[in-house]
């Protein structure tokens, strides 16, 4: 993934496999010339890794960076849990991992996406499938766009639902604008299975339909 932080550098994390010790996230930040030597950030043994739902970086304008991964919560194969690391000094060092979602259910947290906002704080969104149960494809309940925030600090504000239906496996992407709005872009879902791209608006009043 590639993400231009607020401190005006470009970052590109990836995934690495260790073999049998499980993964690795891990980043580099572009030189000018080059790309700088490659930092961990976090490794598990027991992470949701795929192709569509992956690894992502947001960075405050003073550098500190929020990272995130994906952690299986059980042995059922769509049960995993989204975990944030957290560093202050360019990616040497990491906090302990932090999850938004504070449900606890066995169930789908993931495509996430994390926004770099003022005053040291990160807005977070993710698709939360708490009120969902059975296998994917014919589970029962649905899946919801849900957001936080998150301080540099590691402090986590309340949830809030943005949408309580939405497609279960598709990308979030989210966007701050000049006004300091968010913006928010997601798959939705209507009761009539018709599953378009919607956007909701975020301001000090709350999230638009």
């Amino acid at each position: 993934n590639l993400v231009l932080g607020d401190d005006g550098r470009l970052y590109l994390s990836w995934v690495e496999s260790l073999g049998e010790s499980g993964h690795a996230l891990r980043f580099s930040t572009w030189t000018g010339t080059g790309w700088s030597t490659a930092k961990t950030i976090a490794r598990g043994g027991n992470w949701f890794v795929n192709w569509a739902d992956f690894p992502s970086l947001a960075v405050l304008a003073d550098g500190t960076i929020a990272a995130h991964w994906l952690d299986k919560s059980s042995q059922g194969t769509y049960s995993y849990d989204v975990k944030i690391s957290i560093s202050r000094d360019g990616g040497y060092h990491w906090s302990s991992p932090i999850t938004p979602h504070r449900d606890r259910t066995l169930t789908e947290h993931g495509f996430v996406s994390m926004v770099p906002l003022d005053a040291g704080r990160f807005g977070l969104f993710w698709l939360d499938g708490r009120e969902m149960s059975g296998d994917h494809g014919n589970a029962k309940g649905d899946m919801a766009l849900r957001y936080s925030v998150l301080t540099a600090d590691g402090v986590l504000a309340p949830e809030r639902v943005v949408d309580d239906r939405v497609c279960e496996c598709c990308q979030t992407s989210a966007v701050r604008t000049d006004n300091g709005d968010l913006l928010v872009v997601y798959r939705d879902r209507s009761e009539d299975e018709v599953r378009d791209i919607g956007l909701a608006r975020a301001s000090k009043n709350g999230f638009s339909d």
